[in-house]
């Protein structure tokens, strides 16, 4: 059997490594730092103003381990993908599957961008090539080759003019221009990339390997602008915040007397390497298990972490307080994604994709336009 990795272009303004992407044009929203940087204590409890996600009656099936998932820009339509290459289509308002992609093949990761195309590499034992489909056309358009260990990481630029690729051969990979070409090709790390996000300015690049360090290049010139070690046991997920001017790191800081994980944020605005400081801006929280995935909200006000064990809670920056937290007893979320106006959001879990609806402060700025039949 062929083993792949997969990535979409789909025509959703989710940005997959960081769930939120722009309108074209629209600078990106600036995020806050919390109120008392001074003194980044991290927050550890469920707090009192938590209130549970709002879960909207669709639990769509789709068997196996769901890797990605995203809304399309006007909220209407979501899409997934899982480890077989099945991909499926979904409407939101009358819960009717739109269009399901059978690849047929072993996936190891993926990640969606708009409607148009999308994107599989083949893994360790594979070629090692990266085939960008037309997702209308069912034709594949495009074939990017050049890693030589198989294909770990895959991400997109905001604009979805941009492929960036990680490796078993410790690589990073730039792909743009009309024909896929190879713009840039980034050497440094000692081991497997992990995961590999560009900034949504296209100046920069934040990369993970197996190691402990967090490498953050800048895109022009190739260099490692800095390189630091945020967790002492290593790193886990990383994210960019909207504006790109911070990175949000989840890794391991202790395994004695227990294990103990956190999600830190770290500013990388200045210019100069010597400019930017060696201690986070804040610990956001301290928590007893691995932290899987990590995101910003499209405003880049709040932050979401889920774990292995099943838990999911999205975070204010400003005041490090837990706001909002799915429901007990589910299983680990393995995926998730903002709508485009941080309203509503997809998870991936248990072979399942489910929508949620996030409390809003004030119930009168958006109209829901998710409506499911009854028994949904």
């Amino acid at each position: 059997m062929r083993y792949i990795v997969l990535i979409i272009f789909i025509s959703f303004s989710f940005f997959p490594y960081n769930a939120m992407a722009q309108a074209p044009g629209q600078a990106p929203a600036q995020t806050p730092v919390p109120s008392d940087p001074a003194q980044p204590g991290a927050v550890t409890d469920t707090v009192a103003t938590s209130t549970p996600l709002t879960p909207l009656g669709y639990n769509w099936p789709h068997s196996g381990k769901i890797l990605a998932v995203s809304f399309s820009s006007d909220r209407k339509a979501a899409i997934s993908v899982n480890a077989q290459g099945l991909i499926k289509m979904w409407n939101v308002e009358n819960g009717r599957m739109m269009r399901s992609i059978d690849q047929d093949i072993k996936v190891v990761a993926a990640a969606f961008f708009e409607n148009k195309k999308v994107a599989l590499a083949r893994s360790w034992d594979g070629d090692n090539v990266i085939h960008i489909l037309d997702i209308p056309l069912n034709k594949e358009v495009e074939t990017l080759t050049a890693h030589t260990k198989g294909v770990t990481s895959l991400a997109f630029s905001p604009d979805g003019e941009l492929v960036l690729s990680g490796g078993g051969d410790h690589h990073l990979m730039l792909w743009g221009g009309e024909y896929g070409e190879l713009m840039h090709l980034f050497r440094g790390h000692k081991e497997a990339i992990r995961a590999a996000i560009p900034s949504s300015d296209r100046e920069h690049i934040a990369s993970i390997s197996e190691g402990q360090e967090i490498k953050v290049w800048n895109i022009r010139n190739r260099k490692v602008l800095r390189e630091f070690e945020p967790h002492k046991k290593g790193v886990l997920a990383i994210a960019f915040s909207p504006d790109g001017q911070l990175i949000l790191s989840a890794g391991l800081d202790k395994v004695k007397p227990a294990s103990l994980y956190s999600l830190k944020l770290w500013d990388i605005s200045k210019k100069k390497w010597w400019q930017l400081s060696k201690k986070p801006v804040a610990t956001l929280v301290e928590h007893d298990a691995p932290i899987t995935i990590v995101a910003f909200s499209p405003n880049g006000k709040r932050v979401l972490f889920g774990d292995n064990k099943g838990g999911l809670k999205i975070l204010d920056i400003e005041t490090k307080r837990e706001v909002h937290t799915l429901p007990g007893g589910l299983e680990a979320v393995e995926t998730a994604a903002f709508s485009s106006d941080g309203t509503f959001l997809l998870t991936g879990a248990g072979g399942k994709l489910s929508l949620w609806e996030i409390p809003q402060e004030n119930k009168g700025e958006t109209e829901n336009p998710f409506k499911p039949p009854a028994g949904k």
